[in-house]
């Protein structure tokens, strides 16, 4: 009875194997299909004389000279410098931003103390609180114009704008501007804020 029982579990362990190597064989097969022959000798030119087949390359479209130059090692594309005139003009041009923020937060700061000073009057700090409101429309207002004024033609403008008037930084030819550059200034300056042409000043950067 035991030898039953032995030769049972024997049995059924190598049932077990096979099935494995079977299921094994048959999952590579599914994964790693062969190359079929076609497909081999499609890659192949027909061997002649006993001579070798040699695999024939797919053909290419010749590479531009772009492309070309796109494969070499550090290849990188490079913006056109900029003279050294126009680079001293867009720092200029950097710079009165610079101190027009400067200088209006420096209003606006002395400003805030003198409507939060318990000793100030009422009066006093009702009139400061409106200066700051006007000052942060003023602020607005100079980025609308600004805007306007490049769209004009010219390469770059700095407003600024106070309670006396406005001034238009732009740059201009060594010739300076032209008759038409100040009216286009002026005509956008008396179109969109409330200053007249007798409020306004120009200045030209060479």
């Amino acid at each position: 009875m035991k030898v039953l029982k032995r030769n049972a579990v024997i049995i059924a362990v190598l049932l077990f194997v096979c099935l494995a190597v079977y299921l094994n064989w048959a999952y590579n097969s599914k994964n790693n299909p062969g190359q079929p022959e076609a497909a081999v000798s499609a890659q192949q030119e027909p061997q002649q004389d006993g001579q070798e087949a040699i695999p024939v390359a797919e053909e290419t479209e010749p590479e531009t000279e772009t492309e070309q130059a796109q494969q070499l090692p550090y290849y990188t594309v490079s913006a056109p410098e900029e003279s050294a005139e126009q680079t001293a003009v867009s720092e200029y041009f950097d710079s009165v931003r610079l101190s027009r923020s400067e200088a209006r937060d420096a209003a606006v700061s002395t400003l805030t103390m003198v409507s939060q000073s318990e000793t100030a009057q009422s009066e006093t700090a009702d009139e400061a609180l409106q200066r700051i409101s006007d000052m942060a429309a003023y602020t607005v207002l100079e980025s609308e114009v600004e805007s306007i004024i490049k769209a004009k033609g010219f390469a770059d403008c700095v407003v600024y704008i106070t309670e006396d008037g406005i001034n238009v930084t732009v740059p201009a030819a060594e010739t300076g501007l032209s008759s038409a550059d100040v009216a286009r200034i002026t005509d956008v300056v008396a179109e969109n804020t409330d200053f007249t042409a007798a409020q306004l000043r120009i200045t030209e950067v060479k």
